[in-house]
Parts: C-alpha cells; sequence; structure tokens
C-alpha cells in the first residue's frame, strides 16, 4: 500500500503494514540509502511519521509520550526496542495495551507480488535468412523490404519489496517481410537461371523468462529486463517467386523457413509502469529480441519491437 510521508500532501511511499491499531506500524524502503525504514501512523493521522534510525528517540518521545510507563531514553528502554522489525513490532504493540488500545499483528507477507495481464505491439525485424544455394548472396544481399510484425500474449510480472522481479511472458508473433528478385544489368539478360524472390510470412510462439530490475516503486516506475528466450514456430506461409532465364514470372513455391522449429536466444528492454491509484498497471517497453541458431538452419529475426500491456 502507499501512504502519504510527513504530512498530509506528502510523498507516497510504498509501505508494508507490520501492526494495525490505535497506533499501527508500517515498514518500507529508503530508495537512496536502499535500506529498511520505519513508519508510525496515530490513529488520527492521515500519513505515516518516518522513524529515522539515527534520531528515532525524538520521534519516540514526540508520539509515545502517552505512556510514561515506557521510559522513552533509559537503557532498559532502547534495550529492549531496538531498531529492527520485532523491536519496533514490540514497541508498537507494547505503546497500545499501555493505552489499553488493541493491536492487530499483520502476517508478515512472503514479499513476492503476482501480478497479470496482457500485452501487444508492432515490431521492426531484420530478417536473416537461410542460404540455399549458389545464387543465395545475390538473391538476399539487398535485405528485406516491406518487414513488419506483430504480437500478443500474457504477461506475468513477480515484483518484491526489493528492485528485482521476475518477468515471463507467452507471446504469438507474426512475422513478415519481402525479398525481391534482384534486377541484373542488360549484360546479364538470360542468366536468371536459380534466382528467386522470397515473400516470408510465418508466425512463432515465444516464451521470454527475463530478469526484471526496476528503478522505483512510485507511480511512474522505470525498469530494465533481460534473459532467454525460447521461440517455436508454429505456422508457416512463406513462398519463393519463380521466375524464368529473363526474369519473368513462373509461379510460386513454399519456401521452408528453417530446419528446425526452437530457436533459443535472449532478449532485453527498458520500460515504465504507470500505476493508476485504485486501478491497474499499465505497462510500456521497447525491447530487442536477439534469436540464436542452437537447433538448426533457421530463418532469424532480429527484431526492436514497441509494446503496451495493461496488469492487474
Amino acid at each position: 500500500m502507499s501512504k502519504p510521508v510527513g504530512r498530509p500532501a506528502g510523498k507516497p511511499q510504498l509501505l508494508v503494514p507490520l501492526v494495525r491499531g490505535y497506533m499501527s506500524l508500517y515498514s518500507g524502503k529508503d530508495l537512496v540509502a536502499s535500506q529498511v525504514r520505519y513508519y508510525l501512523q496515530p490513529a488520527d493521522s492521515a500519513y505515516v511519521v518516518e522513524v529515522p534510525p539515527t534520531t528515532a528517540l525524538l520521534t519516540y518521545a514526540r508520539l509515545l509520550s502517552s505512556c510514561s510507563s515506557l521510559n522513552i531514553g533509559s537503557n532498559g528502554f532502547t534495550a529492549r526496542y531496538r531498531y529492527t522489525q520485532s523491536g519496533l513490532i514490540a514497541l508498537t504493540t507494547d505503546y497500545n495495551q499501555c493505552l489499553q488500545k488493541p493491536s492487530e499483528l499483520v502476517k508478515t507477507p512472503s514479499g513476492v507480488h503476482a501480478q497479470f495481464g496482457i500485452k501487444g505491439g508492432v515490431g521492426f525485424p531484420n530478417f536473416s535468412p537461410i542460404l540455399t544455394d549458389f545464387y543465395a548472396q545475390t538473391v538476399f544481399g539487398p535485405g528485406a523490404q516491406n518487414t513488419s510484425s506483430y504480437q500478443a500474449g500474457a504477461v506475468a510480472l513477480f515484483t518484491t519489496r526489493s528492485n528485482w522481479g521476475l518477468q515471463l511472458e507467452a507471446n504469438y508473433l507474426h512475422l513478415a517481410g519481402t525479398y525481391p528478385l534482384p534486377t541484373l544489368p542488360a549484360s546479364n539478360q538470360g542468366t536468371y537461371v536459380g534466382l528467386y524472390g522470397v515473400k516470408l510470412r510465418y508466425s512463432q510462439l515465444q516464451v521470454p523468462l527475463l530478469v526484471h530490475y526496476t528503478f522505483s516503486h512510485e507511480a511512474v516506475a522505470p525498469y530494465l529486463n533481460i534473459g532467454p528466450s525460447l521461440a517455436v514456430n508454429v505456422s508457416n506461409s512463406s513462398t519463393k517467386q519463380l521466375v524464368d532465364s529473363n526474369g519473368r514470372p513462373t509461379g510460386e513455391q513454399a519456401y521452408d523457413t528453417g530446419g528446425s522449429s526452437a530457436i533459443l536466444g535472449g532478449a532485453a528492454g527498458a520500460g515504465c509502469l504507470l500505476r493508476i491509484k485504485g486501478g491497474p498497471v499499465l505497462l510500456l517497453e521497447g525491447r530487442y529480441d536477439l534469436p540464436l541458431d542452437w537447433f538448426g538452419n533457421n530463418t532469424l529475426a532480429k527484431s526492436l519491437r514497441l509494446e503496451a500491456g495493461i496488469l492487474f
């Protein structure tokens, strides 16, 4: 949960409840020092008060003075109520008990928060096709034209109270590109034997498992991710554009995009989570896919992708 710190309009901080009662206790993380901090909230307050480790006694004297039996500042007090989670929980519950107010210990969460959603977007692939014959360098040398791709899928984001997490996805990708027939000089007319153009049209199921690092737990949270990715070709409607020796079209044949349907590679991205108060989380990301040909002679598609999604 998120609560303002220091004043009603203070900067919101992502907190974990530890004790609920007349005096409530929360823990959070100092985003600058990357250390655990504790926060107290009186029953009539709309915000929490940070308990700094170096000046904790001053905060206790200001907020807990209603219970004189605590003997704030004494050697016994500092020995019993150390600046630890167990020490602060004991202090908060003892204070509430002193005032004859109830306390409820909140079960400490595992620290893992799971969110599930959907995402989709467009891509800009750069193909590395199979070189199958003597003329392949001529055929594929200029590079593909009219390349495009789109993708849609499901995403699961597992975050922790630290900045680290995991991002697991299952995406359907459709990839397309055209390798036109090379135009030979007039002096080479009649030598189109063996040359052809290619229209790539195929689909993949891609499953990346990415290490996720977020720079903030606030409403706008930029992040990075990187990890392995497994792609499986699920359909192929690519065709080879045949011509005669003078370059005139003579028909089409099916074009095989690879000797193996499994492609293992890597992926890395940068994006931003937009947390809507009381609502879902929006996801915006740019990602680069780098497939590697480990299992056979495949048509590979290195790709820059732009995606948007929503998490619940």
